[in-house]
């Protein structure tokens, strides 16, 4: 009588190919370059949207200023967000424990 345990599986002849989980045909659509053009649209007006923000700073006074403040004030700030979280009173509702992310 033959255990179940020690039964190995059938082997696999070498000339079977593999199969890909998720098959997929090398054919390209006819319309895949309107998606390419309409990508390429939309991360180029994305980029021109965010280029209207940009301002230099130069070494005048109050642009210095305004950057040594910013700076300042970084690292107070991200602590403020990171005990808001710790603290949040949804995070403390739904949440096991404090390692709880899901």
């Amino acid at each position: 009588m033959k255990s179940a345990l020690l039964s190995l599986p059938a082997a696999v002849p070498l000339s079977a190919k593999p199969t890909a989980v998720f098959p997929h045909s090398p054919e390209h659509h006819p319309r895949q370059w309107i998606v390419y053009a309409l990508l390429a649209i939309l991360v180029g007006l994305f980029g021109w949207a965010v280029a209207g923000f940009h301002q230099p700073a130069n070494s005048g006074v109050d642009q210095n200023g305004y950057m040594a403040t910013a700076r300042m004030l970084g690292n107070f700030l991200s602590l403020m967000g990171v005990i808001w979280l710790a603290c949040n009173p949804v995070t403390l509702t739904y949440a096991n424990d404090a390692n709880s992310h899901g």
